[in-house]
């Protein structure tokens, strides 16, 4: 007569009446805890709970993955906690190809540059070939925003970590245009333009 139930972000107790079976539960435990990715609380007190349990995850699992969210609690206003993460992530060492540019005002400004990534490949017939191509770096804390503006020059090697980040805008035309670019966490300058 024990009542159960799964909620987002709370723990399933597991209540078992044989006290021997303790070491059994902690093993079962742990293979529920890997299969549904659950946190599971094993209290000893009554029997036939681990068996009713299993079932209800059983039943509980394909709906978890279809969901990308734990079920829903009994609070009316519940918060879904989702169970993946994403990653937007980009790092580049290359050369930049121009002078950092300013734009915008003092409360909102953001510099520009552009930086030259190097690719080396062999062709079917056997000869080496490059490719290069051009990355926009959109550089918005303020700090970094000084650094770049007055210290980073044309044809100088730098490494750039960031995001990728697509907008869109219109152009004199009114044509609708999509822009890619990488916002920049970080610019750590490698050579000066004379080295």
């Amino acid at each position: 007569g024990t009542s159960y139930c799964f909620t987002a972000g709370d723990s399933v107790s597991v209540l078992i009446r044989q006290r021997g079976l303790g070491i059994k539960c902690n093993a079962v435990r742990r293979k529920l805890i890997q299969h549904f990715k659950i946190k599971i609380t094993i209290h000893l007190d009554t029997s036939n709970m681990l068996r009713q349990v299993t079932n209800r995850l059983t039943r509980l699992r394909p709906q978890l993955l279809s969901t990308g969210t734990r079920c829903q609690s009994s609070d009316p206003n519940p918060q879904p906690k989702t169970t993946e993460k994403s990653i937007n992530q980009v790092s580049l060492l290359g050369r930049v190809g121009g002078e950092p540019q300013k734009r915008g005002n003092d409360k909102h400004s953001v510099v520009i540059f552009s930086l030259a990534t190097n690719n080396r490949y062999e062709t079917a017939g056997g000869d080496m070939t490059s490719r290069t191509d051009w990355h926009r770096i959109s550089v918005f804390k303020p700090t970094l925003q000084d650094t770049v503006y007055m210290y980073l020059r044309k044809g100088q090697r730098v490494y750039v970590t960031g995001r990728l980040a697509y907008s869109e805008y219109k152009d004199n035309s009114g044509t609708t245009r999509q822009s890619t670019s990488i916002i920049a966490d970080d610019v750590i300058f490698f050579q000066s333009n004379d080295g």
